[in-house]
């Protein structure tokens, strides 16, 4: 008896096999949602007319940072692409040469190696 359903068994299996081979395998794919690119920050924002201003932002090693900044006059002056970190952020000093003092905006962009992409926005004060 024992030995009669051991077959019946290796024979279900058998057919069972037969069946997902024949009938075809249906694979699922599960799509995960793409994790959200490293965030950045702004950490500093000081400019004096006429004189140098800095721009600090804060986020993982591996970027290249590019910051623009728009004065109140409709100007812009743009950063080259910052790759290196100091304490942890990437850093830009540039003249500030604006024809008016007041608020500016700063924009950075981040480009990740794995072609993420990501982007912190900050007004200060030019004085």
């Amino acid at each position: 008896m024992l030995r009669r359903y051991a077959i019946s068994e290796q024979l279900t299996t058998i057919i069972l096999l037969l069946a997902i081979v024949l009938g075809g395998i249906k694979i699922v794919q599960v799509y995960l949602p793409k994790p959200p690119p490293p965030v950045i920050a702004f950490t500093c924002a000081v400019a004096v007319h006429s004189l140098m201003g800095e721009l600090c932002v804060k986020g993982p090693s591996g970027a290249s940072v590019t910051i623009e900044v728009s004065y109140c006059d409709g100007t812009q002056v743009e950063s080259p692409p910052i790759r290196d970190q100091i304490a942890g952020e990437y850093r830009w000093t540039w003249h500030v040469e604006p024809s008016c003092q007041g608020l500016a905006r700063a924009t950075a962009i981040a480009n990740w190696p794995n072609h993420e992409r990501s982007e912190a926005i900050a007004t200060f004060d030019i004085g």
